[in-house]
């Protein structure tokens, strides 16, 4: 790691003269460390490979000193590389506390809201997710939404980072948030009608250790749990790989009853008959206890709590 008088002459050499094209090379940098490389930053720079070349070549030139060894060995920070990217972070974070508190002078909601959203909450059968991000935009028309979709220790490695403001699912580790509870998702153990799991009405837990099983590709306790002693026959980071292999016919595996619904309804799909091979997941919207919040947050947040409210009134008129 660098030393503390190389990132002090990081600061001082930017100190009363960083530019808007310093600013600019600084989030091309950036953005190249998060995709991990030229080649698939490309796509979201929409640049040549050659121009995002000269882009860090530029500011390594402004700096004065390498950032990155790049070519057939592959991408790689140096020393200073790594700090310059901590100290980037710092400094996108300040600037968008400041453009925050200067909007938040203004009658309107402007600028970005980074929202990140658990892998399998977005779909048509969810009727939480979709209310509420109608709900916002219509308060907040002149807001620019980012959505993240991902697994879970993605997104909370994006909070952590600040490269997210919001984000729903269900972390391992919720103490380290803030967070309210939106509402609880059933998880149960599916795979198709002629599945000897399924086919047999009353199946064993045995039954399951036979069977191949599909796991998540990142700690799941509560997965876990159910299918100990099992054997992964498939990792999966994504619900819709996992809904795929099921339909296969050779694999079973967990996923949210909204999710399967369709699948359930059209007779391709079925929960096996085991009270053990299922849980509850408690859907949350999360935010960093350390970080202030901005009014885009706040905004988002009460129209969250206006949205659930509304749903709880439509859900107690329709039971009558």
């Amino acid at each position: 790691m660098a030393s503390e008088i190389e990132r002090n002459h990081l600061i001082l050499r930017f100190k009363m003269r960083l530019t808007d094209t310093d600013l600019r090379l600084l989030r091309v940098f950036s953005t190249i460390v998060q995709c991990g490389g030229f080649s698939k930053a490309q796509t979201i720079l929409n640049v040549s490979q050659p121009t995002i070349s000269n882009q860090i070549s530029a500011l390594e030139r402004r700096l004065g000193f390498r950032l990155c060894d790049r070519g057939r060995s592959g991408f790689r920070l140096t020393l200073k590389g790594e700090e310059t990217y901590r100290a980037a972070q710092q400094l996108f974070a300040s600037i968008e506390t400041f453009q925050n508190e200067t909007t938040s002078l203004q009658q309107v909601l402007l600028g970005e809201l980074r929202l990140g959203i658990a892998d399998g909450l977005l779909c048509d059968e969810n009727p939480y997710v979709e209310p509420i991000i109608t709900s916002f935009s219509r308060q907040a028309p002149d807001v620019r939404l980012s959505v993240m979709n991902a697994d879970p220790p993605q997104l909370e490695q994006r909070l952590n980072e600040s490269r997210l403001d919001v984000v729903i699912g269900d972390f391992n580790e919720p103490e380290l948030y803030f967070g309210r509870n939106l509402y609880t998702e059933e998880h149960r153990l599916y795979a198709v009608p002629h599945h000897p799991l399924c086919a047999n009405e009353t199946p064993h837990l045995e039954d399951v250790l036979g069977a191949r099983v599909i796991r998540r590709g990142y700690s799941d306790p509560k997965e876990a749990r159910c299918l100990s002693g099992t054997n992964a026959a498939a990792v999966v980071n994504t619900a819709e790989a996992a809904i795929t292999l099921i339909l296969t016919g050779n694999f079973v595996g967990f996923l949210p009853e909204h999710l399967a619904e369709r699948w359930v309804a059209s007779g391709r799909m079925q929960a096996v008959n085991l009270p053990e091979m299922r849980f509850e997941r408690k859907i949350t919207i999360y935010r960093r206890h350390n970080r202030k919040m901005s009014r885009l947050v706040r905004a988002f947040l009460a129209c969250v709590d206006e949205t659930m409210l509304m749903l709880s009134k439509d859900a107690a008129v329709a039971r009558g």
